[in-house]
């Protein structure tokens, strides 16, 4: 480059801003490198590129602690074209291995650039830091440049969709979890209990092979196990073979699953010590997210082990309680007296009663601890009283009445106004009108909850608590569709914390985290139930605003900003930096094909709101884009 060119500089934000026409957000490339005429040819040349109907929005930094700086302002970067040789000689790898190793963001496309051959990074650097293109400045041609950084955003664009579909599939594969503990909690008997669990955990994991569950064995050595079920060739009973068998031993030894790349050893233990160990051959190792479903399916899958066992033995003892003491000689009623010792023991809420009467017949003390009361309030608690749920009441009325056993997961609420979730199992001796009835419950709120936290992972904002990007964008899209449908108006909000750059410089990060906080409960505090906020980006916010037309939604949006404004010392003893929001809004239009459109428009609007000032709100121009 000839010297005799203009030193320019250029913002670290936009450099030449997409127009408010545009119809999709724009590629953010950021040029890092210590000549300024480098980044100067470098926008010439790519200006006027567009990939994927979406333009490029110029980011700059003129050395790796500046990029640093930008990277952190600005999340959503997609390409960064990295001069391998700044400040010091190793500055780009160095940058490389922030964005890999420290913040772990393998989704940013990286294309080294350097003039000095010699100080060329070694191959092995190449592959280990997912690095797409390695050019001297010397080869980069206009043509070569654009060539690069076409096929380092379509590389972003495919990682991108597996992202999603990752997500999608984590999601598929809890609610496959629950519905597999659902299935294997509802057997009653022993053989088919043991082949469920098995089938359960083979379609879990993908496996087409042999399977076995197993038990520990009735003599001492340690190398001996039970088996209980077996599938495939595993079917048979000559067919196992020592090594598997000794495996399975280790595993009841240890007390630890197993996972490797051609088979699962899941470690079952129930809450009172019993043990199965479920074998299968799988095709693949499975990933940490799969092991930890499978693990949650093996705790619950211990409760119900529990629970069938204690079934059995509740109706036989139910007989003895109710129907034959008075009947039968003295060693029986010894033997129910045992039967009584046993169930108190139980680690299972247990209570029987008849249907005749107000007070039940027997309960154990994990029924009374259950409930917070003492044996003698236990035995006349009416369980119907507290059901959460009426319906689920009802049901259990209706299991008190037929034959068999039925079983339920719901929510009982304790006689101190505490609601907990409980699997609860009913059952009759038989059809006679005065048989005793056995209803048994077993606490599950800690598996409950951390179901739940799973799901919460992937619909909430672990920071702010609004909805994440990929449960805001399902939303919209479903409001659009109804939107549509009915011809109800709607409105989308995108906001920008002005300036917050410098808040995390000024005042830190932890900072800068509450002020992302502040800005989510100031607008739930104003929203309507029925609206939508979601954290889109690092600073930024979209709000789906429900049949609201854009005259409601420009008022909506001015209470927000200037509500934020006047909560600026609000912090920790008044330490909290003042804050102010850029505002774009948008209206759903008639020809608008999808949500990008109508986001599209939103986020022209809050780039038109930072350039004239920021503190403000703009209304977003009506599209007159020409769409196929």
């Amino acid at each position: 480059m000839e010297q005799s060119l203009p030193r320019l500089q250029f913002a670290r934000k936009q450099s030449d801003p997409p127009s408010a026409s545009t119809d999709r957000p724009p590629w953010r490339l950021l040029i890092v490198d210590d000549e300024a005429e480098v980044h100067t040819v470098t926008e010439l040349s790519l200006r006027n590129l567009r990939f994927d109907d979406r333009p490029i929005e110029f980011l700059h930094a003129y050395s790796g602690a500046e990029a640093r700086r930008v990277i952190a302002e600005s999340p959503d970067i997609h390409l960064v074209l990295l001069d391998v040789v700044m400040e010091t000689d190793d500055a780009g790898l160095r940058l490389v291995e922030y964005l890999r190793e420290e913040i772990a963001d393998r989704t940013i496309r990286i294309v080294l650039r350097t003039g000095q051959p010699g100080l060329a990074p070694e191959s092995e650097i190449i592959h280990r830091y997912d690095i797409n293109d390695y050019r001297l400045k010397t080869d980069l041609t206009h043509q070569k440049l654009m060539t690069s950084v076409v096929a380092a955003l379509r590389g972003y664009k495919e990682l991108a969709t597996q992202t999603s579909a990752a997500a999608e599939a984590a999601q598929a594969r809890l609610r496959k979890t629950l519905e597999a503990t659902g299935a294997v909690s509802r057997v009653g008997t022993g053989h088919a209990f043991f082949g469920a669990l098995l089938r359960q955990v083979s379609e879990m994991v993908g496996a087409s092979g042999a399977g076995l569950v197993c038990a520990p064995g009735v003599s001492e050595s340690p190398d001996m196990v039970t088996i209980l079920a077996g599938i495939g060739s595993f079917a048979r009973e000559s067919a196992q073979p020592d090594a598997v068998l000794k495996r399975i031993a280790t595993v009841l030894a240890t007390k630890e699953s197993v996972f490797d790349a051609e088979s699962v050893i899941l470690y079952i233990r129930s809450p009172i010590s019993r043990e199965l160990v479920v074998y299968c051959e799988v095709p693949r190792l499975l990933d940490e997210a799969e092991q930890l479903l499978l693990r949650l399916f093996a705790a619950n899958a211990g409760v119900s082990f529990d629970n069938l066992e204690m079934v059995e033995e509740i109706l036989a003892a139910s007989v003895i309680l109710e129907d034959k003491v008075e009947l039968r000689t003295h060693e029986l009623a010894d033997q129910a007296e045992r039967f009584r010792g046993i169930l108190d023991d139980c680690p299972a809420a247990i209570l029987i009663s008849s249907p005749e009467s107000t007070r039940h017949s027997f309960v154990n003390a994990a029924f009374a601890a259950m409930m917070g009361v003492t044996m003698d309030a236990a035995a006349t608690l009416r369980l119907e009283s507290l059901f959460c749920d009426p319906d689920e009441a009802s049901r259990y009325r209706a299991a008190l009445q037929h034959p068999g056993l039925s079983t339920l997961e719901t929510r009982l609420t304790r006689p101190s106004g505490e609601a907990f979730w409980v699997t609860l199992a009913v059952s009759r001796a038989d059809r006679t009108p005065g048989a005793p009835r056995v209803t048994w419950l077993y606490d599950v709120s800690a598996s409950k909850a951390q179901a739940e936290a799973l799901e919460r992972m992937v619909r909430e904002d672990d920071l702010t608590g609004v909805a994440s990007r990929k449960q805001f964008m399902t939303e919209f899209d479903l409001e659009l569709k109804r939107a549509r449908r009915y011809g109800h108006p709607l409105s989308v909000m995108m906001i920008d914390v002005d300036r917050f750059k410098e808040i995390n410089d000024r005042h830190g990060h932890a900072e800068g985290d509450e002020a992302l906080r502040r800005v989510a409960r100031c607008a739930m505090a104003l929203l309507r139930d029925s609206d939508l906020i979601g954290r889109v980006g690092g600073d930024e916010f979209a709000v789906l605003l429900r049949e609201t037309a854009i005259e409601e939604a420009l008022q909506v949006g001015e209470r927000l900003r200037q509500s934020l404004a006047k909560a600026a010392g609000d912090g920790p003893q008044g330490s909290a930096a003042p804050l102010t929001v850029s505002i774009g809004l948008s209206a759903l239009e008639a020809d608008d094909p999808d949500i990008e459109t109508l986001l599209s428009r939103a986020d022209a609007a809050l780039y038109r709101a930072k350039r004239e000032g920021r503190d403000r709100l703009v209304v977003a121009e009506e599209s007159t884009a020409v769409r196929d």
